[in-house]
C-alpha cells in the first residue's frame, strides 16, 4: 500500500503524474480528486472504504464504489465529505482495486 499526495493545479497547467494501481491498494488524503485510468480488459470497480458513518442511530454506510469501463475507461472522483472517508487511525482514504493491470491514476487537488 503505498499514499500518495496530491498534484497542484495551476493556472499554467500540470502534466500529471499517473501511479500504478497496487494489489494491496492505496492511500490517498481526503479531499483530494482521483483521475483513474484503465486500459484493462476488465471493468474496475474501485472501493473506497467508509471510515465512519456519523450517524448517531448507527446507520451503516456501505463502502463506496466506482465503476470504470473496460479498455478506455476514465473516472474522476472526489473524496467528500473528509469525514465519511478519513480514516481514524491514520487520516487517509483506502482505496482498493479490481483488477490492477492497466490501472493508473492521478492525485490532484
Amino acid at each position: 500500500m503505498a499514499t500518495y499526495g496530491p498534484q497542484q493545479i495551476v493556472s499554467t497547467g500540470l502534466a500529471a503524474t499517473y501511479n500504478a494501481a497496487a494489489g494491496g491498494g492505496d492511500l490517498v488524503p481526503p479531499g483530494c480528486i482521483l483521475h483513474i485510468k484503465n486500459t484493462n480488459a476488465a471493468i474496475l470497480t474501485v472501493t473506497v472504504a467508509i471510515a465512519s458513518s456519523n450517524d448517531p442511530d448507527g446507520l451503516v454506510v456501505p463502502d463506496r464504489t466506482v465503476t470504470v469501463p473496460a479498455t478506455t475507461g476514465e473516472r474522476f472522483w472526489r473524496a467528500l465529505p473528509y469525514d465519511l472517508y478519513r480514516d481514524p487511525t491514520d487520516g487517509l482514504v483506502h482505496i482498493t482495486w479490481s483488477v490492477t493491470a492497466g490501472v493508473s491514476f492521478a492525485v490532484l487537488s
